[in-house]
């Protein structure tokens, strides 16, 4: 897995951001202000960080309201507000793992990670669903319900489902538990059981993506930070290949008291090069360092939006 957009937005000195494109190699992102720079980078790593950020909380000095040019204060509830965003592409293995969970999954392409201010963490699979419609099954529900008595409990609470839900309503929680509870009772009773099976797994899908987030938990990289000139993680020596599901961290540079541009050497520092094969590294950096040779595409210069 790899990181290709980042997005942070940001409270008080956080800057917010539009989304930034990286390289799947090596990215430098430049920065005004290198205390703002540094605070981006925290944010970042916030993604899947080594140790618990609830420990070490680097959102602690985030202001918890925002106030407007005509003196506004609005204040921001910390379960509802995200302040980093993550794109990361799906290598063909975790696909495979993903859809043979439930099919809609094959469609996987991106998967987005976003941090709260909370500090709980959510993750979207980009452009599909997580869970199912009424409107996808009610018509159904509603032909198997013709076929059942009435007089049962279950039957009676499908009913009412059938007369009071909504038709874009999604089918999670209870309403879930009640309707599979349903359809598996009806699966002992009918005899091509199999026809239900479509039906139950439009009912599940919220169920199934919870399993396909457990997985992405797992399979996240770690982000870890080291100041340039510090000792560099050692890192098995392996690419990372689109048939591999294991991935490795992603390097956060901090670059902001790295020589200046005319004292760097004439290439990319060894280590970074051979560090890039590997795993993906992002710097952080007041300034260029025209002596790395970077395509125009990997140096980002980081607007601030607010």
């Amino acid at each position: 897995m790899r990181l290709r957009q980042l997005k942070i937005r940001g409270l008080g000195s956080l800057p917010e951001t539009d989304w930034i494109a990286l390289s799947v190699t090596t990215t430098l992102l430049r920065f005004p202000d290198k205390s703002v720079g540094r605070q981006f980078l925290k944010a970042v790593q916030c993604i899947n960080p080594p140790s618990d950020c609830r420990i070490d909380q680097p959102f602690k000095d985030l202001p918890l309201e925002t106030v407007s040019a005509s003196g506004y204060r609005r204040v921001i509830a910390p379960e509802k507000r995200t302040i980093v965003f993550g794109i990361f592409d799906t290598p063909s293995s975790l696909v495979r793992e993903l859809g043979a969970i439930t099919p809609p999954l094959y469609e996987t392409d991106r998967v987005e990670v976003g941090r709260r201010l909370d500090y709980s963490r959510w993750i979207n699979f980009v452009e599909i669903a997580s869970s199912s419609r009424w409107s996808e099954v009610s018509e159904d529900i509603r032909n198997l319900l013709s076929h059942q008595s009435t007089e049962e409990d279950d039957a009676s609470n499908i009913q009412r489902l059938l007369t009071e839900t909504a038709p874009s309503e999604r089918i999670k929680g209870a309403m879930l538990e009640q309707l599979a509870t349903w359809l598996t009772g009806l699966q002992s009773r009918l005899p091509e059981p199999g026809g239900l099976d479509g039906i139950l797994e439009k009912v599940l899908r919220a169920n199934r993506f919870s399993e396909a987030r457990a997985i992405m938990e797992r399979r996240l990289p770690q982000f870890l930070t080291v100041r340039y000139g510090e000792e560099l993680p050692r890192l098995p020596h392996r690419k990372v290949s689109d048939n591999d599901s294991r991935a490795l961290p992603v390097i956060l540079i901090d670059c902001f008291d790295a020589a200046l541009p005319e004292e760097t050497g004439a290439e990319i520092p060894e280590v970074l090069f051979n560090l890039a094969k590997h795993c993906q590294i992002l710097c952080f950096a007041e300034h260029s360092f025209p002596g790395w040779n970077l395509e125009r595409g990997q140096i980002v210069d980081v607007s601030v939006l607010n």
